[in-house]
Formats: C-alpha cells, sequence, structure tokens
C-alpha cells in the first residue's frame, strides 16, 4: 500500500482528488493534506508519504518550492495543475507525472502504475527533479570545468556546441569554457527555456539569433557574430521557429 500525501491549497480540489483517489483505495492509502508550501513540508517531514499529489499554485508560493526544502525526500512527486504551460516546461524535469485539472480516473491509474519505491537517503530521482528546479529557477545553469563551476544566467548562453564528449560554452558574458557534461545533458536542461538543438553539434539560445541565410545548406548568424549551421532535418522546424517570432 502506497502512503500518499495531498497538497492543494483548494479544499474543494482536495477533495475532488481524495474522491477519485478512493477508486484506487486498493494501491493508495491517503494519510494527510496540507494547504501551503509552509504546512506542505512540515507533513512530509513528519509523514514519510511514499507520493505526493503536488499542486503547483499554493496560497504562500509554488509547488516547487517545497521541493528542496524537506529533509525527507524519497517520494515520488505528482504534479496536479490547471496550468498546462507549466506541464510543458517543468515536468521534463523528470518528475514521476502531472495531472491536468479537473482530475480523470484514468489519468490517475497511469500516474499511479508509475509508482516506484524510493529508499530512503538513496541518490534518487527526487534528488535530481530538486538541483534543476534550485537552478533553472532562480535562472542560473552551472557549467562544471577544470577551473571551477561558472554560473550561467540562462539568458546570457549563446549557444553550446559539442566536441568530443566535450561541449564548449559561449555566452555573452564568459569566455567559452569546455565542460565534460554532454550536449544532450544541456539539451535535456534547456529544451525548454528557450534552447533549440539546430544540428547534432549545436544547441542554440533562440533569443540570440541575428539572422537565417540562406546559403550554404542554411546557417543562423549569432548575437556575438558566429556562424552555426543547420542539420537538413532541422530546416524545417527552425524556419517554423523563426516564423514564430517574428
Amino acid at each position: 500500500m502506497l502512503k500518499a500525501l495531498l497538497i492543494d491549497d483548494e479544499k474543494q480540489s482536495r477533495n475532488a482528488l481524495r474522491e477519485e483517489l478512493g477508486e484506487l483505495s486498493d494501491r493508495i492509502e491517503i494519510i494527510g493534506e496540507a494547504d501551503s508550501v509552509k504546512n506542505a513540508i512540515i507533513a512530509i517531514d513528519e509523514l514519510h508519504p511514499d507520493v505526493v499529489f503536488l499542486d503547483i499554485h499554493l496560497g504562500d508560493g509554488l509547488g516547487f518550492d517545497v521541493l528542496g526544502k524537506t529533509t525527507f525526500t524519497a517520494f515520488n512527486v505528482i504534479f496536479v495543475t490547471a496550468y498546462d504551460q507549466y506541464a510543458i516546461k517543468a515536468f521534463n524535469y523528470g518528475a514521476l507525472h502531472y495531472i491536468l485539472k479537473p482530475v480523470h480516473q484514468n489519468d490517475l491509474r497511469v500516474a499511479v502504475e508509475k509508482i516506484k519505491p524510493v529508499a530512503a537517503g538513496s541518490s534518487n530521482e527526487m534528488l535530481e527533479i530538486i538541483k534543476k528546479i534550485q537552478f533553472l529557477t532562480a535562472k542560473k545553469v552551472p557549467v562544471p570545468s577544470s577551473s571551477g563551476i561558472t554560473l550561467y544566467d540562462l539568458d546570457d548562453i549563446i549557444r553550446c556546441q559539442s566536441e568530443s564528449n566535450y561541449t564548449y560554452v559561449f555566452s555573452k558574458t564568459e569566455d567559452k569554457i569546455i565542460t565534460a557534461k554532454t550536449l544532450k545533458e544541456f539539451e535535456e536542461l534547456l529544451g525548454n527555456y528557450g534552447f533549440e538543438r539546430v544540428h547534432n553539434s549545436h544547441l542554440i539560445n533562440v533569443k540570440h539569433i541575428k539572422k537565417y541565410i540562406n546559403k550554404d545548406g542554411g546557417y543562423l548568424i549569432m548575437s556575438d557574430n558566429s556562424s552555426v549551421p543547420i542539420a537538413q532535418r532541422k530546416k524545417t522546424a527552425v524556419l517554423r521557429l523563426l516564423e514564430n517570432l517574428i
């Protein structure tokens, strides 16, 4: 039996979720509720749930504010939200699942099926979610290199370019640095924040596109006047992206 905690600032929403979860009483036991960031942190640390159904907007902050502030971290998260833009941007952090309000039974069943036990004190998905949320909520990206760790503002990063198993990061404020993080890792971290993979070796910040040149297969001129080639298979998507920016 999985122990569940319901976190939502609206009592009506908690009641509706509780009623829907009643159909899954063979799998889920509701052990408590919370209506704010402050109370959610207390409840998680006291009750040690297996899964937290977490609303995005709470009266005293965001549901994200709960994560990273609890002492107990061995729990799964299922986000419950009426805002699908958060679903698009936030849930690629690697969160277990999300459900859009109003909650439907089939969505709950799918989400619950994905729940896996998380061992206390283990290195788990929850910790990775917390790390990414902490930095991206602050719009900071940590980039480790041989000389240390550089914290970049998201808007300052112009592009990332892969070189074998390494990545060069180019920004408007720092000299380029090389990091052992792969381009795929940067794509997963930044893909929902205005960054586009336009080539196997290039990830660019859309805000820094200066010009598109329809020669030599097509390439972009960035704000630092660098040229970035566009892969043939990406050309249609890039042109559509540029049209949407107009």
